[in-house]
């Protein structure tokens, strides 16, 4: 199986399906468009729970992801034997969802690289608000002190 990369949008949301024994799997297709500028369609189906969870709760329709996964070209159909690319994911990374903020989970290191990123992301949010918070401020104070140095009336004016 041939291990690949791929980027684009979300075709339709996901669905959640369940194999005979039991199992659920969030299936979706993502849209790239090539140099023609037509769409490459490939069909990505997810089995591992927690990315079935993050998937169905996070991502919509028209949102970028990046998934990575075995890539096979699967045939059906008798006569006109028709086929389609399709992945098994085992990595997903959402580039827009909810808080706009980019998650990725790995099968082999989901929770530490969550953890990471909200301790990546978190305090470099927190700091840009204080710092427009404090620009916010200082134009304040200026503008304020401008008013107060500002001629009143016409007699006040220089010239």
């Amino acid at each position: 199986m041939i291990q690949a990369t791929a980027t684009g949008r979300l075709g339709r949301d996901p669905e959640i399906k369940t194999t005979n024994s039991g199992k659920e799997f969030a299936s979706f297709n993502i849209a790239s468009n090539n140099r023609n500028g037509d769409a490459t369609w490939l069909r990505v189906t997810v089995w591992r729970q927690q990315l079935v969870e993050f998937v169905t709760k996070n991502a919509r329709k028209g949102a970028r992801v990046m998934v990575a996964g075995g890539l096979e070209i699967r045939k059906w159909g008798d006569e006109a034997e028709q086929q389609a690319l399709e992945m098994d994911c085992h990595t997903l990374e959402l580039y827009d969802w909810p808080d706009r903020e980019v998650e990725a989970i790995d099968k082999r290191h989901s929770d530490d690289i969550k953890d990471a990123l909200k301790e990546t992301y978190a305090p470099r949010r927190q700091t840009k608000v204080r710092q427009a918070q404090a620009k916010a401020e200082q134009a304040k104070k200026e503008l304020n002190t401008r008013r107060a140095k500002a001629p009143r009336d016409a007699e006040e004016l220089p010239f």
